[in-house]
């Protein structure tokens, strides 16, 4: 999955970008923070784990995730097609059915919060692409 997005953040607790969702407690967030900072964390038993953290400037970014079986690798980019690695090989089994139960599989798509804090911000999603 692939994705453009437009956003300058405006308040600390804002994100956008990617979300890996089997359910509200077991998920992976693939996100621009406003602080500055891009992170992919990880939930497993409603706990937050950051796996990996980069700081980015504000604007446009590419996000990118790829999957090999149950491994998951994140990439990112400020112009098109010059991906960094931000993690690979991240196990994928946070999102399985015998680890968070369930039985509909796990879902990916855009996704933007700004955590329960007010905001009248917006996030521009150019495009969102998937690639079976």
């Amino acid at each position: 999955a692939v994705t453009k997005i437009r956003f300058s953040p405006q308040m600390q607790a804002e994100e956008v970008g990617i979300v890996l969702l089997q359910t509200k407690d077991f998920h992976f967030r693939f996100t621009y923070h406003g602080d500055g900072s891009l992170q992919l964390i990880r939930r497993e038993n409603g706990e937050d784990e950051l796996i990996r953290q980069a700081n980015i400037p504000p604007d446009i970014v590419y996000l990118k995730v790829a999957a090999d079986e149950q491994d998951y690798h994140f990439f990112y980019a400020l112009e098109p097609e010059k991906w960094h690695e931000l993690a690979t090989d991240v196990d994928g089994r946070t999102l399985s059915t015998q680890r968070a139960g369930g039985f509909t599989g796990a879902y990916i798509g855009m996704y933007a919060s700004s955590n329960g804090d007010p905001s009248d911000n917006v996030a521009h999603f150019h495009w969102f692409a998937y690639e079976h």
